[in-house]
């Protein structure tokens, strides 16, 4: 089997499980000041990659909803405040981590997801999460920006911009 039949097999097996219908989600940057006062947002680790609460809206569902919701779900945080002025949406390809034969790479898959984020403040720092996710940390703006995945790297940098105007 040549190079060629090879791709059209990897995308047929990938294009069978993999839904193309897009996919809307919803989350949360989520922050709290520490003893002296500085920004900490809450990151949360999945697949050995630090992201933002976020998840799908059931049917019936708002975006706000959706993501408190997600945010009790994988991490137990309940909210102290919500800016209603700041709301982010995303768009972006999302990607599947494929191996084969010890070699790891990342394949876009053929739908297009949307994530809307809203900011709240948390009433502690206390943390439970889920079994979705293997850590969490509260990080300062500058770690936060480089540690977070790129797609989400703008969300918290609009965020920070917001908090600071405050």
């Amino acid at each position: 089997m040549n190079l060629v039949e090879k791709s059209r097999k990897v995308k047929i097996k990938l294009d069978k499980m993999i839904p193309t219908d897009r996919r809307v989600n919803a989350g949360f940057v989520v922050y709290h000041r520490d003893k002296k006062g500085k920004i900490r947002y809450l990151m949360l680790k999945v697949k050995g990659e630090w992201t933002l609460s976020k998840g799908g809206i059931d049917p019936g569902e708002s975006e706000l909803e959706a993501a408190k919701r997600e945010l009790w779900e994988e991490a137990g945080v309940k909210l102290e405040k919500i800016h209603g002025g700041f709301k982010h949406k995303l768009k972006f390809k999302p990607t599947v981590r494929v191996s084969k034969g010890g070699k790891a790479k990342q394949i876009n898959v053929p739908k297009q997801e949307t994530a809307t984020f809203f900011l709240g403040k948390a009433k502690s720092d206390k943390v439970r999460l889920s079994g979705e996710h293997s850590a969490y940390t509260w990080a300062p703006p500058e770690k936060a920006l480089v540690n977070i995945r790129d797609k989400e790297r703008v969300v918290i940098a609009k965020a920070h911009k917001f908090l600071r105007k405050k």
